[in-house]
């Protein structure tokens, strides 16, 4: 079954929002016939427009160091903690 722009938006901000995977989106919704190949890539598409926007958002908003060095203290502080 084909996924309707609202599929597509709810299974984005689920996935967003509150970590849901293929898995969740099957048993949690089994009326809507998801398949997972389905469910899985447009996951993976969302994750990939997801990150993209985001660099790109960043390198228009800031200095690309400064960002660049705030992105590396998050990713030490996760690493540590």
């Amino acid at each position: 079954m084909p996924f309707t722009d609202y599929d597509k938006h709810f299974i984005k901000i689920l996935h967003k929002e509150k970590n849901y995977s293929y898995r969740k989106f099957i048993t949690k919704y089994p009326i809507k016939n998801w398949n997972r190949r389905g469910l899985c890539y447009l996951i993976k598409k969302t994750d990939e427009s997801y990150l993209r926007n985001n660099f790109y958002n960043c390198e228009s908003q800031c200095e690309t160091a400064n960002c660049m060095s705030l992105m590396n203290n998050d990713i030490d502080a996760q690493q540590i903690g």
